[in-house]
C-alpha cells in the first residue's frame, strides 16, 4: 500500500516547496494560522498540510508550534547549499507526464514533446534549476574535485553542461582551470 499511495507523501513535500512554506518557517517556528496568514492560504488546510509534514519528519510540533526538522533545514531552504527544492519541483512539473503513464503504453507514444525542456523558457529554467540543485544537495561537484588532481589542468569541455554545476565549482576551486560549456542554445541561456 506504500508503494501504491507514494504519490501523496510526494504531492505534500512538492506543494510545500511550491508554496514556500518552509523558507516561510525557515528558522522560525510558527502557528498554522501565523502561517497561513503570512503566506496567503486557508488555515484550516495549512494547518492539515502542516501536521502531514510532521507525519514525513519534515516538520516537528510542540503543541500548536510547527518548526523545521533538521533534514528540512539542510535540504529545502532555499537559503543552505544543499537545498534541493529545485529539484523537488522540476519532478512535481513532471506529474502530468505520469499521469498519463496508462496512454503511453495503451498507445507507445510519448507524453510530452522529447524536447529536453527546450521549447519553453519557464520548462527549462525548472529542469536546469533541477539539475543544478540536485548535484548540489549530493555534493557531486566536492567529489570530483577531490577525485582527479585538478592542479595540472588548464582546459575543460563540458558537453551536454545543462547548469554547468560541476566546471563552475571546479573552476571556482582550481584558478588555472578555465571552461567551455557546450549544450542547447536554450540551455545555456539559463546556465
Amino acid at each position: 500500500m506504500s508503494l501504491a499511495s507514494g504519490h501523496v507523501e510526494a504531492r505534500i513535500v512538492q506543494t510545500a516547496v511550491e508554496l514556500g512554506i518552509l523558507d516561510a518557517l525557515g528558522a522560525e517556528s510558527n502557528s498554522a494560522d501565523a502561517l497561513a496568514h503570512q503566506l496567503k492560504l486557508e488555515a484550516q488546510a495549512t494547518e492539515l498540510l502542516l501536521n502531514a509534514l510532521v507525519a514525513v519528519n519534515l516538520l516537528e510540533k510542540d503543541a500548536h508550534i510547527f518548526s523545521l526538522a533538521e533534514v528540512s533545514k539542510q535540504y529545502l531552504l532555499r537559503s543552505s547549499p544543499h537545498y534541493v527544492g529545485a529539484m523537488i519541483q522540476f519532478d512535481a512539473s513532471l506529474w502530468t507526464c505520469w499521469e498519463k503513464l496508462p496512454e503511453a503504453l495503451r498507445s507507445g507514444g510519448a507524453v510530452r514533446a522529447p524536447n529536453m525542456y527546450q521549447d519553453f523558457p519557464a520548462e527549462t529554467e525548472t529542469f536546469i534549476n533541477g539539475m543544478d540543485s540536485l548535484v548540489k544537495a549530493r555534493g557531486d561537484a566536492d567529489v570530483l574535485g577531490t577525485a582527479i588532481d585538478w592542479n595540472s589542468v588548464n582546459t575543460m569541455l563540458d558537453v551536454g553542461s545543462g547548469p554547468a554545476t560541476y566546471p563552475i565549482a571546479l573552476c571556482r576551486r582550481f584558478t588555472n582551470l578555465n571552461a567551455t560549456l557546450f549544450d542547447l542554445p536554450p540551455a545555456l541561456k539559463i546556465t
